[in-house]
Order: C-alpha cells, then structure tokens, then sequence
C-alpha cells in the first residue's frame, strides 16, 4: 500500500467515547420524560415560564431520539434494553419531600447529568446533533435553576442533595456502558475494522461509529472485512484509490 497505516491506539483515531457519553446521554434524556410527565401531570410547578420551555424541550427531545433509539434497538435489542432499565430505574426509591417535588428533582438531576455527558464530548462536541441536544436542555436547567432555587438546597433523609443524585446518575453511566472503540487500521483517508468474534456491545459501538464517520469524517472510507477474501479485496479498493 503507498499509504501509510497506524495501527490502532495512535492519536489520528477518531475519540470513540463519544459514541458512549452520546448513548448514555440519549437514554438520559429519554428517562427523564416519566419524571416530566409526572411534573406536568401534578400541575404544581408546570407553570409559566417553566412550563414554556418544558414543553418545547420535551417535543424537541422526544422527536430528536427516538429515531436514534430505534435504530440501535434495532442493531441490539436486549443490551440497550438492559442498558435503558438500569438507568432509567437508578432514581426510582429516590423520595425528597412529596411526590411533586421529587419528580421535579429527579427530572432535573437526569437532564444535568445528560448536559454533563454531552460536555465530556471531544470531538464530537459541536456536531449538529450534539448541540440540538445540548442547548435546549442549557435553557431549561437555567429556567429550572432560576425559578426553583429550592432544588439545590433540599436534602433527603440520607443527607444527599441534588448534586450527590447527578454524581451518582453521571458514574452510572460511565459505568454501564463504558464504550470506547478504536479501529484496527487508521489513515487519513480509509479506516478499518477486521473484527472477529463480536461481543454483545460491539453492534452498537459500529453502529454510532458509522454515525461518527458519516458526520464527521466524510472524506474517509469505512471497511470492515469479514474473511480473508474479503481483506484482500480491501486492500484491493485501496490500491486502486491510490493509483
């Protein structure tokens, strides 16, 4: 090949734990909608400005991922669904005051936590998908933050506050899911995967990795042979793009 290429764990590779704080923010946010229904159902702090901005996320968020959330079902089922129920069960005996108020608490502990995993991004960060996420939660946790001040200050029969609930929701997620990839073979132009025996996780990572690439680094060329027929034809391709 007249292209050189890096073996896998050098610095041209892509930053692969975006695929996982993305994922994990994605399936955050996604949690956090039974707290919201809660909150606008009580009706008690669903109200004004709060209530404006509430509705307009939720409808923004809900449009944004689930689309994403369906196509990786789709590549995994039962590991995302595994994945989905620890996180979004992970407040459930959570009880600060009434129930109003820790729905409330909970949603907004949820949603930070989400803001917190898009911020850890690297390269990703400033991507159209990120920020369609990352600014409209910013405007509600400020609205959030600004009309119910209480929610910082309140503590629960454990002496926990709110912060100790994000700390916990943010290392949960680093916790369960954990991705972090990095290709086989890099290069400035082509990238390759020669995966063997996939683990349950690995349909997953690809598919966000796809995603990555198609986003990010158009002009690369993805391939992932499968057998040595197929290598061979790969380097073939490459060969041939570089004549």
């Amino acid at each position: 090949m007249s292209e050189e290429i890096k073996n896998k764990g050098e610095s041209s590779a892509p930053h692969s734990e975006d695929t996982g704080m993305l994922i994990v923010s994605v399936i955050k946010i996604s949690a956090s909608f039974v707290y919201l229904d809660e909150v606008i159902d009580s009706g008690r702090y669903y109200k004004h400005d709060f209530k404006k901005k509430a509705s307009h996320w939720l409808n923004l968020m809900e449009k944004h991922t689930k689309p994403l959330l369906l196509s990786l079902s789709e590549e995994n089922p039962d590991t995302l669904n595994k994945i989905y129920n620890v996180i979004a069960d992970s407040l459930n005996k959570v009880k600060v005051g009434d129930t109003q108020k820790t729905s409330l608490i909970c949603f907004y502990a949820f949603i930070k936590s989400a803001l917190s995993d898009l911020n850890k991004m690297k390269e990703n960060k400033d991507s159209l998908y990120t920020i369609f996420m990352r600014k409209p939660t910013e405007e509600l946790i400020k609205v959030i933050e600004t009309k119910y001040k209480f929610i910082s200050e309140i503590v629960d029969s454990n002496g926990d506050n709110v912060n100790s609930l994000i700390v916990f929701l943010d290392g949960l997620g680093e916790k369960i899911l954990n991705i972090k990839y990095t290709p086989d073979f890099v290069s400035d132009s082509f990238i390759i995967e020669c995966k063997g025996r996939a683990n349950e996780s690995f349909p997953i990572r690809w598919k966000m990795f796809k995603k990555y690439v198609k986003e990010n680094l158009p002009h690369v060329t993805l391939y992932k042979p499968q057998n040595q027929k197929e290598c061979d034809k790969v380097i073939e391709l490459i060969n041939e793009r570089n004549k």
